[in-house]
């Protein structure tokens, strides 16, 4: 996972959060979302939404 340190700065709650999705998204899973998103004209909201449900 990839994450801004300015980000992270403005936003330390963040990193709690984000460790929880480490090792959660593996390559394919990426591109069946990212397929989603591009193919299946799903918005990125809804997408990550279905994910973390």
């Amino acid at each position: 996972m990839v994450v801004r340190i300015e980000t992270l700065q403005k936003h330390p709650e963040l990193k709690k959060w984000l460790g929880k999705l480490d090792g959660t998204i593996d390559v394919f899973l990426m591109l069946q979302m990212n397929y989603e998103v591009e193919i299946g004209q799903k918005s990125p909201d809804e997408v990550a939404f279905n994910f973390l449900k």
